[in-house]
């Protein structure tokens, strides 16, 4: 909640999700001066001050909106990463051996990987190209933003120039599959929490139509009640 209202994280959002930074700032201040002016015209119409006073708070929140869906799409864009990531390093795996070589392998994963991943591994095969340095591999680990994505860019990086072993296939192969294992389970939370959070609607509604013939019941019996007295 504390970030809403900072924005410590903006110039990295604006940066990650190559938003162009002079129309965000266009759009997020058009925003929250339109929603200030049609306020202002409610208030001059119908003298409610209550209108006046919910302006500036309402123009905050506009202008704060476009922030907060960068904020959403963010998260967004790593929850889809946090499992199309295990699927491109299995595809790694198995092409590692029939490649050659890393360059190789990473440029053969390409086609069986999914946007937004996608894009980020064919920039880091096109940096690599040119100059194999560590700083490529760990530009993908940074943008997919989790301590295992630095550890395993980091021990690709070092097959490119060292080469592999059977040893080392299967050390990164126990970091994949705890992973993988890791999203699993939090698939399995989402879609519990979702099945729960589902099922307490009818549950409530349930429970609100019982209080409303409740009291409906009441109130006849008492009126009857009264009447007959």
């Amino acid at each position: 909640m504390k970030e809403l209202f900072i924005e410590n994280s903006l110039d990295f959002y604006i940066r990650f999700l190559k938003v162009n930074k002079k129309k965000f700032w266009a759009y997020r201040i058009f925003l929250g001066l339109a929603i200030f002016l049609i306020l202002a015209l409610v208030f001059l119409k119908t003298q409610n001050v209550f209108v006046i006073l919910l302006a500036p708070m309402l123009a905050y929140i506009g202008y704060k909106l476009p922030y907060i869906q960068m904020v959403s799409r963010k998260n967004m864009v790593d929850m889809v990463n946090s499992f199309l990531f295990p699927e491109f390093l299995r595809t790694f795996i198995s092409l590692l051996g029939t490649q050659g070589n890393v360059f190789q392998t990473l440029t053969a994963t390409i086609p069986y990987i999914e946007e937004p991943l996608k894009s980020e591994v064919e920039k880091l095969v096109a940096a690599i190209e040119k100059d194999n340095d560590r700083k490529h591999y760990l530009a993908l680990a940074e943008y997919i933003d989790s301590n295992e994505a630095y550890l395993i860019m980091s021990m690709i990086y070092e097959f490119s120039l060292i080469g592999t072993n059977k040893e080392m296939l299967d050390e990164l192969e126990r970091y994949v599959e705890d992973i993988q294992n890791n999203k699993t389970q939090e698939l399995k939370r989402f879609k519990i929490y979702r099945m729960e959070k589902n099922a307490n609607i009818p549950l409530v509604t349930t429970i609100v139509f019982v209080l409303i013939f409740t009291l409906s019941s009441m109130f006849y019996y008492a009126n009857t009640l009264s009447q007959n007295l």
